[in-house]
């Protein structure tokens, strides 16, 4: 298993309330002109990688808020159904590589787990 790819993590990050858009004027910018817009409105340069210091700084939080309303559960709940498929998934992954764990399995598996929840949310959101 590898990391995801670079339109993998733009659609990820979308999904969790990111904005890829031009910049206005007067804010700062990168090279191309574009910039990261996060929940907050925070502009950031580039897009921000796939490690656990983004996944629980940014979609944990988003993850916990919107299965909170979804299910009318309390945050520990959410927080205890984000840990029983994060666990899973860290399971199947290292199953699937048949090797011991590394470093990379617990946030591959956290993004996984992450990445199912925002196609969930879009499809509620058509019906």
């Amino acid at each position: 298993m590898t990391m995801p790819t670079q339109e993998q993590t733009k659609e990820f990050w979308e999904g969790y309330g990111f904005e890829y858009r031009k910049r206005v004027e007067g804010e700062p910018f990168w090279k191309d002109g574009m910039v990261w817009v996060d929940q907050n409105g925070t502009i950031q340069f580039r897009c921000p990688p796939i490690d656990l210091d983004n996944l629980f700084g940014y979609a944990v939080p988003r993850f916990i808020s919107e299965k909170c309303k979804e299910l009318r559960c309390t945050g520990i709940q959410a927080y205890e159904l984000l840990f029983r498929l994060w666990v899973q998934e860290l399971i199947e992954t290292s199953e699937r590589l048949n090797s011991m764990m590394v470093t990379t399995y617990p946030t591959l598996a956290l993004y996984r787990t992450l990445d199912k929840v925002p196609k969930v949310m879009e499809g509620s959101k058509k019906k």
